[in-house]
């Protein structure tokens, strides 16, 4: 986990991930009151240009050792992902925050990224990044912060990796930004939401994305007609 030295960034959002399952957990608060909760098994990522430092985690975790970066889209992510079967050009380019790799090997200059509509709590741009033995998803909120969440890849192809972008402030009842990522053969994931809400919402390369208030589940008809369904963040 790396910090570089800066001009501080403005407050961005509050961030949340699913619960900690087999690869533990990490918990990282640094001085611009952003909050991150690692996915299971995930390498999560916090680069900033803050001066203040992130405090070490408790205990190892995915997010915490170095991993050799990948040089290549590895195959069982290309097999899964369309998305990281495209060509790579000008447009998938991110802005790079810290030089060097992202959290378990990820590679930012294999990224490939996603442009959904801005407004919100959505900066518009969710970056598919290939990892080691993992695959990941990169937010950006302005120049100077990006957030990470990972999955490891056959988690991932069951698209057990979302995200929620929350309001900052105390954790309530609020509009949340999910983010997710799916498999081939997936074109629409089911979400449902407080007060009954069921909201159908389209997938795009692989990611899909939506504004809604008290996310409550999140429902997958994955290819080979195997449904899943996982808790929102």
């Amino acid at each position: 986990m790396s910090v570089t030295p800066g001009a501080p960034p403005a407050r961005p959002p509050a961030l949340t991930a699913p619960p900690a399952g087999p690869g533990g957990r990490l918990a990282l608060r640094a001085g611009l009151a952003l909050a991150l909760s690692a996915a299971l098994a995930a390498g999560v990522g916090l680069l900033t240009r803050s001066h203040a430092p992130a405090p070490a985690p408790a205990a190892p975790n995915a997010a915490t050792p170095r991993v050799a970066t990948v040089r290549a889209v590895p195959a069982a992510e290309s097999a899964r992902f369309a998305v990281l079967r495209a060509p790579h050009g000008a447009a998938d380019a991110i802005d790079p925050i810290h030089p060097g790799s992202g959290p378990m090997g990820a590679n930012p200059a294999l990224a490939r990224t996603v442009r959904e509509p801005r407004g919100g709590l959505s900066a518009g741009l969710v970056a598919v990044v290939p990892a080691r033995g993992a695959v990941c998803l990169r937010v950006p909120f302005g120049h100077q912060v990006a957030q990470w969440w990972c999955q490891r890849t056959a988690l991932a192809a069951r698209g057990h990796l979302l995200m929620a972008v929350r309001p900052a402030g105390r954790l309530r009842a609020s509009m949340q930004l999910l983010i997710g990522l799916v498999p081939d053969g997936v074109r629409s994931v089911l979400v449902r939401a407080a007060h009954g809400v069921r909201r159908i919402v389209a997938v795009r390369r692989n990611v899909y994305e939506t504004q809604i208030y008290a996310p409550r589940r999140v429902t997958i008809a994955l290819p080979g007609h195997r449904v899943v369904s996982y808790p929102a963040p």
